[in-house]
């Protein structure tokens, strides 16, 4: 009798220690789903003194849209690494309509 009991406890400890386990990582999935949410859609522009959105055109480029706001002598890629970080993007990938926040020179 006194087996199946120590079987038991220690049976509800391993399922107890699953439960955890699988409990933390919901918690950082959960977690990491809600801190990239707020990294992907459309930028805000309430507040954003210094930008201004522009709506990709067919055949626009980062880097033709980075040119065409850049100063004479800007480094261009400076500004593409910038409107790729205040939008978010992974890749220099981009689409007919959609908008971006650049920055202001």
């Amino acid at each position: 009798m006194q087996a199946v009991e120590l079987a038991l406890a220690k049976s509800r400890r391993r399922i107890l220690a699953t439960v955890g386990y699988i409990g933390i990582l919901a918690l950082v999935s959960v977690a990491s789903i809600a801190f990239a949410w707020t990294r992907v859609g459309i930028p805000d522009t309430e507040g954003a003194a210094g930008y201004e959105v522009v709506v990709v055109q067919p055949g626009d480029t980062l880097w033709s849209i980075a040119r065409s706001l850049s100063r004479e002598g800007a480094d261009i890629r400076r500004m593409v690494y910038e409107i790729r970080a205040i939008n978010g993007l992974g890749a220099a990938t981009i689409h007919p309509g959609q908008q971006l926040l650049v920055p202001i020179d």
